[in-house]
């Protein structure tokens, strides 16, 4: 099976089928963000722009940045001031998110009052995100132009010879200490899908941090995907910027 990795589709949540399992996102309807966390997405109820219509993404093999020799994890940092840490038992990292940023709760569409994972994955948003009608996807959110939400999606990520993303990601600066590399590509919204285009209006940048210590099995490193129109980019592009450079390879 082709296991495409990315949220070309932020707007398609990562689907995680259970703890201890690799993402396999798939080029799917926009209003896939609201589904569950097993690959089930809402169906969209716009007629589907036929595909000869629509160009055809393209794929890039997933990587998983290797860990230099002799590397070992310094001691972890304090998040922000005023910040709160976000940790996954099962990967074996965390990240931090300011004070009014919030893990979505689907069955109440609030932040989550639960700041821990286990392996499933994470749905961020940022504060102009909340509340999120329930079973509202969250593309809706992205495009309302009244609004600059930002939507951050985790999840596991191992290469495998079917594993691909959107984009050539390629070395960054490291995160936390741990090596990292990085990707971005515009889309557009069309009909209820989700079109890759260079001249996009809607911006998708994607991270993949290899984890040191990832429990067996769950995958290499932790597959980061930020997404949101041009304009929240920009107004949000500082705090992007901090809430990368919070992760850590501990939880």
């Amino acid at each position: 099976m082709l296991r495409r990795i990315g949220l070309f589709t932020v707007v398609a949540a990562l689907s995680v089928a259970a703890v201890g399992a690799t993402i396999v996102p798939v080029m799917m309807s926009a209003t896939g963000c609201g589904g569950s966390q097993h690959g089930t997405a809402e169906p969209s109820i716009a007629m589907a722009t036929p595909a000869v219509a629509r160009p055809v993404p393209t794929e890039y093999p997933l990587h998983i940045p290797p860990i230099p020799a002799g590397f070992a994890l310094p001691p972890k940092r304090p998040c922000p001031d005023g910040w709160q840490r976000v940790s996954d038992d099962v990967l074996n990292y965390s990240i931090c998110i300011p004070a009014d940023w919030g893990i979505l709760d689907e069955k109440t569409g609030e932040p989550s009052k639960d700041l821990t994972d286990q392996g499933h994955g994470l749905k961020i948003l940022s504060a102009d995100g909340f509340p999120n009608p329930v079973g509202q996807s969250i593309d809706r959110a992205l495009q309302d132009p009244t609004r600059n939400v930002i939507y951050i999606a985790t999840g596991s990520a191992s290469a495998s010879p079917n594993s691909y993303i959107a984009c050539d990601a390629q070395p960054r600066a490291p995160l936390g200490s741990l090596p990292a590399v990085q990707c971005q590509f515009r889309f557009n919204y069309s009909r209820g899908d989700a079109d890759q285009r260079p001249d996009g209006n809607m911006v998708e940048t994607d991270v993949i941090v290899v984890l040191p210590d990832a429990k067996s099995g769950v995958g290499d490193g932790v597959f980061i995907a930020v997404a949101g129109s041009q304009r929240a980019v920009q107004v949000h592009a500082d705090t992007i910027s901090q809430i990368l450079d919070t992760v850590e390879g501990q939880p």
